[in-house]
């Protein structure tokens, strides 16, 4: 079955890994590198383990796990982890819907689930049909980093991402976080990839910082691993 992938997504200020949008769609998110997927809603955390790989065992009938656990405070002690419930099932996209039907069971409400991965992080673990959800974004040809409205809040100095950024634009977002973006989140070993890449990564920083401090639901662009808008026909996933 193939699914179109939403442009955008307006996700709810929540814990991670994961995101819940406005419409109460979960978004599954690769955990590191690994095959294994997470959302968490409330004190439900919600995983998705990667039992065998069809591709080495296609007679393997159940290749991946979904797991439901809750958090539960037991007087004064630390929290424990309670679970709900474990079943198997033959296709991720089965894993997801029979997680989110567990969550549905447990806490009374219609949650639904969106066809795809988020990336963890840029450069680190992603494959070619991980998604990330991000309010910010690069472009190359305006070489610029973007938030949704198609503002810049960063603009690059004679191409250079090591170069200052334009601070003087208006945009939703903290500058302050932007900043803390430029300083902490470039390395020689993100520029040994090239300027491109350390830009992309930099988008990225930035829109995960942004995301960690909201308040208030926020729209993001559903992007590919290049981290810039594609097409409507590719936005497509088997």
């Amino acid at each position: 079955m193939r699914h179109t992938l939403p442009r955008q997504v307006t996700v709810q200020p929540a814990k991670t890994p994961g995101y819940l949008t406005d419409a109460g769609a979960l978004i599954f998110q690769r955990r590191g590198s690994s095959r294994s997927f997470e959302a968490i809603i409330g004190q439900h955390h919600l995983r998705i383990e990667t039992i065998a790989d069809r591709a080495t065992h296609p007679a393997q009938s159940s290749c991946y796990r979904a797991i439901v656990t809750r958090s539960q405070r037991v007087g004064n002690a630390a929290s424990i982890s309670v679970t709900e419930d474990t079943q198997t099932a033959a296709s991720f996209e089965d894993a997801v819907n029979t997680a989110t039907a567990i969550l549905n069971r447990c806490v009374g409400t219609r949650y639904t689930a969106l066809p795809f991965v988020a990336g963890y992080c840029y450069s680190f673990g992603v494959t070619a049909t991980d998604r990330f959800v991000s309010p910010v974004r690069y472009d190359a040809e305006r070489d610029a980093v973007l938030d949704c409205q198609d503002h810049a809040l960063i603009t690059f100095a004679n191409g250079s991402a090591r170069r200052a950024i334009n601070t003087s634009t208006v945009g939703p977002h903290p500058h302050s976080l932007i900043d803390n973006a430029l300083r902490t989140g470039l390395h020689d070993c993100d520029f040994k990839h090239g300027e491109i890449h350390a830009k992309r990564r930099l988008a990225w920083l930035a829109g995960a910082l942004i995301l960690s401090h909201a308040a208030a639901p926020t729209v993001c662009d559903v992007l590919p691993s290049t981290l810039e808008r594609e097409s409507t026909a590719s936005l497509c996933t088997a």
